[in-house]
């Protein structure tokens, strides 16, 4: 007999990505993780991505961005990182990673391929200020509901027989304190799930 799988199963996952000139960009969102808690939380994150391999350019820098975006909500609440898409959806992310393949080199073998963080720099917050304000930076999260996803955001191309490149994205979130309900209850048993949510 079969048990389901606990909940921390949703809260990260890996995506392989093939990104070639058909892909369509921006291109669509693939989901990284799916938090639905029981209650709101203070959540940390690790967001990583890096280059598996590809076609050499030949002419020009094979340049490539990813942007993460984030839904975040607390009951019937709700807020997106990306701009709605009849505001011209698909222009901002959370976060961002972009590569350049220098002519001649393989893809995924340049020192800073593997790019990651776990706290990001956020938005302009005021675009009537005469010079750009202070950027508040951004380590937690605080939601009952998380969804992550990553999508291809420009994709430059020097020339190649097949131009092309598969990317590994990474998105991992845990609460900052995980109190669980058994503890407090009469059975000291760890259940290895929670009573509610996933």
């Amino acid at each position: 007999m079969g048990f389901p799988l606990a909940p921390w199963h949703m809260w990260g996952g890996d995506r392989i990505l093939t990104v070639n000139p058909s892909t369509r960009l921006p291109g669509d969102p693939v989901q990284l993780a799916r938090i639905n808690y029981a209650r709101p939380e203070t959540w940390s994150f690790f967001l990583g991505a890096r280059i598996l391999g590809g076609d050499t350019p030949t002419t020009g820098a094979t340049i490539l961005t990813l942007g993460f975006d984030i839904m975040v909500g607390t009951g019937r609440s709700l807020f997106q990182s990306q701009a709605p898409a009849a505001l011209g959806g698909f222009v901002t992310a959370f976060s961002s990673f972009t590569w350049s393949v220098p002519i001649g080199s393989v893809p995924g073998t340049q020192p800073s391929n593997a790019k990651y963080v776990t706290q990001i720099t956020g938005p302009q917050l005021d675009d009537t200020a005469a010079a750009p304000g202070v950027r508040e930076p951004i380590q937690w999260l605080a939601a009952q509901d998380i969804q992550c996803s990553v999508r291809v955001l420009d994709y430059l191309v020097g020339a190649a027989s097949t131009p092309g490149v598969r990317v590994q994205a990474s998105a991992y979130f845990a609460p900052r304190s995980h109190v669980r309900p058994e503890w407090f209850g009469k059975s000291p048993e760890f259940r290895g799930e929670e009573n509610k949510g996933s």
